[in-house]
C-alpha cells in the first residue's frame, strides 16, 4: 500500500537546519507544520500502516541552488503531525518507518512556497 500526501508551505513558516530562531518562534513554527501534517493525514485519510518506506519529493519556487537536507525540520514536524497526531503509522521511530529520503522535484511551487510531496510506501515485515 501507497499513501501520498501533498503539502504546500510558506516560506515564511519554514524550519532549516541553517536558521537561529528564537525558542518560542521556532515552537510556533513547529506547532503549525505539524498540525498542517495532521490535516492532510485526516482530509485524505489514508489506510494506517505498521511500517514503511518515506521519501519526500520538494519542489522550489524558482532555479536557485539550495540544499534540500536543511529543510528537515520542517519535514520532522509534518511527519511528527502525520504519525503521531494523524494515525498513520503507530510510531516515527526507526522500528516504523524508514527514511525520509529526499529528492528535487524539477517542477516549480508556486511563488513563496515550496512544495513537499511525501510518498509512504508500506513495507511488510
Amino acid at each position: 500500500m501507497t499513501a501520498t500526501l501533498t503539502l504546500t508551505t510558506a516560506h515564511s513558516s519554514l524550519l532549516t537546519l541553517n536558521q537561529r530562531l528564537h525558542r518560542m518562534e521556532s515552537a510556533r513554527r513547529t506547532k503549525l507544520l505539524r498540525n498542517q501534517g495532521a490535516m492532510v493525514v485526516r482530509s485524505m485519510r489514508p489506510e494506517p500502516m505498521q511500517r514503511a518506506h518515506l521519501t519526500v519529493t520538494v519542489s522550489w519556487p524558482d532555479g536557485r541552488r539550495r540544499d534540500v537536507h536543511n529543510l528537515l525540520p520542517t519535514i520532522k514536524g509534518h511527519i511528527d503531525g502525520m504519525v503521531t497526531d494523524g494515525g498513520l503509522l503507530p510510531d516515527d521511530d526507526d522500528k516504523h518507518l524508514i527514511g525520509p529520503d529526499l529528492r528535487v522535484s524539477d517542477e516549480r511551487a508556486i511563488s513563496g512556497t515550496v512544495r513537499l510531496v511525501y510518498v509512504f510506501e508500506e513495507v511488510t515485515p
